[in-house]
């Protein structure tokens, strides 16, 4: 059932959303489980919101949300609402609608006055018989070339600046110098107006040619409130009772009907439509939220479970943050958290019965697998629907508790009772591998194909190509929860008592060290590409750290998130499918390589002098450093043959220079060692050198300092070979 929070900063949950995303998923083994939700942050009196009626929610050029209730304009800063006095200038309590002009000005209409300003100081705009203005409810602002357009008493007023100062007002007319009138919304699309004009739509060029719209166009009669033009180019319409869409290059309006149990027949203060950060289309109905996606409208409403959201809203907004924001009427403000970060599926859509224990991105063929109590499902990436996956007989995979990939291409399931199924995603072929001791927490495969079976009785492996599987053997004493292998192959297992690497003379328990870790068993483990790991307890909250191979320790310190801090999880997942985010910078601000993915960046300008050779393990063969740095930096010429490829010569270090994808994954450059001197008295320098089959050693930085010391780590990944 949805809850509603305290907010996170929204930085932080995107940087933390961002990280979970891209750590290495071990195995999810199976604790305590908390239902999915939608989250909503509720923002009232007692976060600054003196208004709970909500007419408009707007953000400025430079992010600012802004709140319009019957109590007064309102700012959002630090997590709360300011109300803006008087001292400002502004005046009314009772505002209607917000628009920015091209100068950058801010314009507000309220119930008895129009009001320009910065954003810090207000003036009211008089009419033309110096009274105030008196603006509409709705969209009733919009920026028109120089100009902007008001709604006043449904009359649509254009307001230009005086040639000496001050502003002139008039009734906006048509090239035929005639009026208009009866007009319930105004929308500035480009370089032209539409407005909702008596019960169809018109358009006003910029020269005053106007065209109307009614249903030999596709536009029903009705009161028509909003519009927008969304970045494929299709223009929408929204009234009290209908959706419209207009696609580019199609002849005319369409009707996009709400689905079944969506009602479009209340009218709301504020109803209108906004685009969010992946570019669907959200409005309001008389029940929730309807979302334009993959061709369908999709329905948020309380009686799907959304307790929390208010049954009441109107004004919405997509910041530029890509937060959802809504307004209500009585309650304030909701803000959507996690919102285009969280993704969520129940049974109607298609999703077996929770709880879910297991989700896998395939590397197969891309799609995503959930493995639940009543059965198991892959989504389809047509529909957005869950399609389930069924056993050997047809029925449901319940208790579907593990999903892995093998390297042949096929999916394998573990189920609680110790079942291990095979699918030939080919032939869609369900096949019963192997039969383990209850009950199976955690699945895997070596690089040697062996498939690593955890359970509460043990540790059992299945070799390629052998019957069944057999207990397996030196392993640390611990009760083992997960495993798995990392970006730089080393395989990891995961025991309620510590942590454990598989090192050529055995296995190593790593030290966890930090302040205030919990007194509980260890859970869940997650290491990254740059070895940055996660982990949580038997007990709220998430820790990170780096691990340190020389050390064989990690220094942990907890997640500082509100949101995170009170849960305990579930799941530490890499999604293979990054939906167009780019990987954290990797040192100097690089993103880190991929197996045929790269994005390397150059390290700094060679220098002219360079350090000794040294290997990642191995020691300098120079005991003391320069005592000087060198005197200038200048490319270092790589010992190549005569053969050697013009990509490797041409993708050497230079200053800020970014190596492509392409020769980075071709075997031009396949290894980047870097080395970081520090000195007290001067700033620290990085040296770094690369080397490849046709030339080797391919260069060295600069360095500055007299003193040198070997970091515990390399810090750049090897190109071409998987980082």
């Amino acid at each position: 059932m949805p809850n509603s929070h305290p907010s996170p900063s929204p930085s932080l949950l995107r940087g933390i959303a961002w990280r979970l995303a891209a750590v290495l998923a071990l195995c999810a083994c199976i604790g305590a489980v908390a239902a999915q939700e939608y989250s909503f942050r509720n923002y009232a009196q007692a976060d600054g919101l003196q208004g709970l009626s909500i007419n408009c929610l707007y953000a400025d050029r430079h992010g600012v949300v802004w709140a319009c209730t019957e109590l007064g304009l309102h700012r959002y800063e630090r997590e709360r609402f300011e109300q803006i006095g008087a001292d400002t200038g502004f005046g009314s309590p009772l505002v209607h609608a917000i628009a920015e002009d091209r100068r950058q000005r801010m314009w507000v209409g309220t119930s008895n006055a129009l009001y320009v300003g910065d954003g810090r100081r207000f003036a009211a705009v008089p009419a033309a018989d110096g009274r105030r203005l008196r603006v509409d409810q709705g969209q009733s602002l919009a920026a028109f070339g120089d100009d902007i357009v008001v709604l006043s008493d449904k009359r649509p007023l254009r307001i230009s600046a005086g040639a000496t100062g001050g502003w002139q007002v008039a009734a906006l007319r048509t090239a035929d110098a005639a009026p208009l009138a009866e007009v319930y919304s105004v929308t500035a699309i480009g370089e032209a107006l539409w407005l909702g004009c008596g019960r169809a739509l018109c358009r006003l060029d910029a020269q005053g040619r106007l065209q109307r719209l009614g249903r030999a166009d596709g536009v029903p009669d009705d009161i028509w409130l909003a519009l927008l033009r969304d970045r494929n180019g299709t223009l929408w319409a929204r009234s009290i009772h209908h959706i419209l869409a207009w696609p580019a290059g199609a002849a005319g309006f369409s009707e996009r009907a709400p689905p079944p149990g969506s009602g479009l027949s209340t009218m709301a203060v504020g109803i209108n439509l906004v685009e969010d950060a992946a570019g669907r289309v959200l409005t309001r109905s008389d029940t929730g939220l309807l979302r334009w996606e993959g061709g369908q409208w999709r329905a948020f409403e309380r009686a799907q479970g959304l307790e929390a959201l208010a049954p009441n809203i109107a004004p919405l907004l997509s910041d530029r943050q890509g937060r959802l924001w809504m307004g209500t009427r009585g309650r304030g403000v909701q803000r959507w958290l996690g919102y285009g970060l969280i993704q969520h599926w129940e049974e109607p859509q298609g999703l077996a019965t929770a709880p879910t224990w297991s989700i896998l991105r395939s590397r197969g063929d891309g799609r995503l697998y959930v493995g639940s109590e009543m059965g198991a499902n892959v989504l389809d990436p047509v529909s957005g629907r869950m399609l389930p996956l069924t056993d050997t007989d047809g029925q449901a995979l319940r208790q579907t508790v593990q999903l892995v990939d093998a390297a042949d291409g096929t999916l394998w399931l573990g189920q609680s009772s110790g079942r291990v199924l095979r699918l030939d995603r080919g032939s869609g072929r369900m096949r019963e591998q192997a039969k383990v001791l209850p009950a199976l927490k955690c699945m895997f495969f070596d690089d040697a194909g062996t498939l690593w079976i955890l359970t509460t009785r043990g540790l059992f492996l299945l070799p390629a190509g052998e019957p069944s599987a057999q207990p397996a053997r030196d392993l640390p004493r611990d009760q083992f929860v997960g495993g798995g292998y990392d970006a730089r192959h080393r395989l990891w297992l995961v025991g309620q008592n510590g942590l454990y690497l598989r090192q050529a003379q055995g296995w190593q328990s790593i030290r966890l060290r930090g302040t205030g870790l919990p007194d509980a068993e260890l859970d869940k483990f997650s290491i990254s590409a740059s070895d940055e790991v996660w982990l949580s307890f038997g007990d709220v909250g998430v820790w990170h750290g780096q691990f340190e191979p020389r050390s064989a320790s990690v220094s942990l310190r907890k997640v500082d998130d509100p949101l995170l801090a009170r849960i305990l999880p579930y799941v530490l997942h890499q999604d293979r499918q990054q939906q167009g985010r780019q990987p954290d910078p990797g040192p100097g601000g690089c993103s880190p390589c991929g197996r045929c993915s790269c994005s390397c960046c150059a390290p700094p300008a060679p220098a002219k002098r360079s350090p000794p050779a040294r290997s990642c393990r191995g020691r300098s063969s120079r005991s003391n450093s320069p005592s000087r740095p060198p005197a200038r930096s200048a490319a270092a010429t790589p010992s190549a043959s005569a053969t050697a490829s013009r990509a490797c010569r041409n993708n050497g270090p230079s200053p800020n220079r970014r190596i492509s994808a392409t020769p980075c994954c071709r075997p031009a450059i396949t290894r980047w060692r870097c080395r970081r001197w520090t000195n007290a008295s001067a700033p620290a320098a990085t040296w770094c050198a690369w080397s490849s089959p046709s030339c080797r050693p391919g260069g060295a930085a600069r360095w500055r300092g007299s003193r040198m010391r070997w970091p515990r780590r390399c810090c750049w990944p090897r190109c071409g070979t998987g980082g």
